[in-house]
């Protein structure tokens, strides 16, 4: 495969480029051979891609000429579009073999290989998070989508999912970093890795309007693993005239502080660095909260298994705390999450009575009213008219209000009360506000 890209690559650059004679040499090469690959119509092009592997797709396929790298683009979204419910079908396998084992070894294998799985989902939630709006949105009207160019990550997930459907008792988590040859905690970093590059480099250049990243905030939410600490808003949801989406979403973290000393110019337009990094921490904070309550799940399941006398138990630890600080531009953000089994003991060592309630829970309610393609990815994905053409076509709208002279209301309003504030002598409530008018 790499010399034929090689020499269609060469082929290509010698079509477009150099002397008369280079160009005289590409006819009569044309005239040999007949019919050229680029030629061949996109969907003949995107079965011989399929072949490839996403990989090479991203990092050499994509380079050869604006004709492979359109293909090979719309090949690594769908790619990534697909991964989703492959993870959800292995999930729903691993539940059905779980009612079938027969031994208690096989037991406790399909048990780890499920939480190895929720945490690929945790993963791919963030990714899709992070990316969606921008390569596989189908209310993206006429604009060109990006490129989902993480191919090795891609391949590294299919990787994983063969493991679970062949040996599913192979597959590893191991979520206190000690990685281990099938263990699917070693997503971690190349995810976090692609995300910081997308966000902070690629996004810039695709887009640079409030409204497009702003609305993304929910969706990161929605990311968010445990029942306790999200709701689910969209039922609630308005929709006016079939253009526009007003919701309001509550979330609660238990045992968590968000302080931060954030003070901003809330009526610009442009998404700048300052709003981007509210986001990245939100987006860091809800990251160990899912991993924290994936490491609660695993060290109960342990504790379960211990219990029952098991032989094949290894010592568990609780997870307690995680905490970060990061300063920006002159203003302190400080976010921690800590375990409920952390909070046996107060900060002087002094043992909690049993009846106190500790005053961390971070609570965020967050109003939005966006059009109606702006609304949450959840949302977009449950509507019934999945077309924007079709939607464009029925209410009259333009098919993307953002590249015409159409200004459509944005409002995301997050207020967050986080009691925890106090202790450093910080407001217990903040808010953090991105408007399209000044009267908000």
């Amino acid at each position: 495969m790499t010399n034929f890209i090689r020499f269609n690559k060469s082929r290509v650059t010698s079509g477009f480029g150099g002397s008369d004679n280079v160009g005289a040499s590409g006819q009569q090469e044309q005239e040999t051979f007949g019919l050229h690959i680029t030629d061949l119509p996109p969907e003949a092009l995107a079965l011989i891609f399929e072949q490839c592997s996403y990989d090479d797709l991203a990092t050499r396929v994509r380079l050869v000429c604006k004709r492979f790298c359109d293909v090979a683009t719309s090949v690594l979204n769908r790619g990534f579009s697909t991964l989703g419910p492959k993870i959800d079908r292995a999930m729903k396998d691993i539940e059905h073999r779980i009612e079938q084992v027969r031994t208690e070894e096989e037991l406790i294998g399909m048990n780890r290989a499920f939480i190895a799985l929720m945490f690929m989902k945790s993963q791919y939630s963030l990714l899709t998070a992070v990316t969606w709006r921008y390569v596989c949105n189908p209310y993206s009207g006429s604009g060109q989508l990006a490129c989902f160019y993480a191919g090795t990550l891609l391949d590294e997930f299919l990787s994983f999912l063969r493991l679970a459907h062949d040996s599913p008792e192979d597959l590893e988590v191991n979520l206190r970093y000690v990685y281990k040859v099938n263990d699917v905690t070693k997503l971690m970093v190349p995810c976090r890795t692609f995300m910081n590059h997308f966000e902070r480099i690629t996004e810039k250049k695709l887009n640079n309007d409030y409204s497009i990243s702003g609305a993304k905030f929910i969706d990161l939410f929605d990311c968010l693993l445990s029942d306790d600490d999200r709701t689910t808003p969209y039922e609630q949801a308005i929709t006016v005239n079939g253009t526009e989406c007003h919701i309001k979403a509550h979330y609660r973290m238990p045992n968590t502080w968000f302080c931060f000393q954030h003070s901003y110019d809330h009526q610009s337009k442009m998404w700048n660095d300052e709003q981007r990094r509210m986001y990245l921490c939100m987006r860091q904070l809800i990251t160990k909260r899912d991993h924290l309550f994936l490491e609660k799940i695993l060290c109960e399941r342990k504790v379960l298994f211990r219990k029952r006398g098991s032989r094949f138990t290894s010592k568990c630890r609780v997870p307690s705390v995680y905490h970060q600080s990061v300063e920006y531009a002159g203003y302190l953000f400080y976010f921690e999450t800590v375990d409920r089994s952390a909070h046996d003991f107060d900060f002087n060592g002094v043992k909690s009575l049993a009846g106190d309630t500790p005053k961390m829970d971070l609570n965020i309610d967050i109003e939005l009213h966006s059009p109606l393609e702006l609304a949450p990815i959840n949302y977009l994905k449950r509507s019934e008219v999945q077309s924007l053409d079709f939607r464009c076509n029925h209410v009259g709208m333009p098919p993307d209000p953002l590249l015409v002279n159409h200004e459509p209301k944005f409002l995301l309003k997050m207020t967050i009360n986080c009691p925890g504030s106090t202790t450093n002598d910080l407001p217990s409530t903040f808010y953090h506000i991105i408007s399209s008018t000044k009267d908000d």
